[in-house]
């Protein structure tokens, strides 16, 4: 149902970040994109913008912590079908104001996603801990996917969920991971110790056109057919 991946730049320092990523299909198309900053503590930017191919995204979360001698940021956007080119490869550029000591971005695209509500379920964590994970409301049928942004670059590792992404930017460090969608909650684990934030969501599946499993067939008999051509 679903099909995604994931492409990152990490960026020192800088007003923008950008990266690419190829899309694909045409059917209930989704794309997800997490921008992250490492601040000095105490100063004050901001993520301003998010474009794809020159489109402003929908910014839907903002999410901030400040751990001893630095500030971490998270802001996730999106877009969706009606807005989104045809099938090719596009940049992702992240524009930020204010003073950033590391700066980096990661864009996942999907396809066969409700565009009414595409996310079912959010859950959010910030904290210094060991082992860090994300619990996330779902139903089976759903995608869980979840962004991690690190104050530092210790080592840190996928334990339960799809890696998709793993990359440090001067210090800092943005990662993804994704998994089927299980009832009641699903938890997405890595391997590390460090202060985090952590946004996962649940996507829920679209209506899935022309690939019917199970094909209604009906049956006529006719034992004096009239003449003509017919189609059935």
């Amino acid at each position: 149902l679903f099909s995604g991946n994931l492409s990152v730049a990490a960026i020192t320092a800088t007003s923008t970040v950008s990266t690419s990523i190829s899309i694909t299909g045409s059917n209930e198309r989704f794309l997800l994109v997490y921008l992250i900053s490492k601040d000095p503590s105490g100063a004050v930017g901001a993520h301003v913008k998010v474009n794809f191919d020159g489109t402003g995204m929908t910014k839907i979360n903002t999410e901030s912590w400040a751990p001893a001698g630095s500030r971490l940021n998270m802001t996730v956007w999106q877009m969706k079908e009606a807005n989104l080119p045809a099938s090719g490869t596009y940049t992702v550029l992240g524009s930020l104001s204010g003073n950033h000591t590391a700066v980096a971005l990661g864009a996942m695209h999907f396809q066969g996603v409700a565009q009414g509500t595409p996310l079912v379920g959010t859950h959010f964590v910030e904290q210094s801990m060991t082992d860090p994970y994300v619990n996330v409301p779902s139903v089976p049928g759903n995608l869980v996917v979840a962004g991690l942004a690190q104050a530092a670059n210790d080592a840190l590792s996928i334990s339960t969920g799809t890696e998709r992404v793993a990359t440090t930017s001067n210090n800092a460090r943005i990662a993804a991971a994704s998994r089927s969608g299980t009832a009641g909650n699903t938890r997405i684990d890595w391997v590390g110790s460090g202060n985090y934030i952590i946004l996962g969501y649940a996507l829920a599946p679209g209506t899935v056109t022309g690939n019917a499993s199970t094909p209604l067939v009906r049956t006529k008999s006719i034992t004096s057919p009239p003449r003509g051509q017919y189609r059935v």
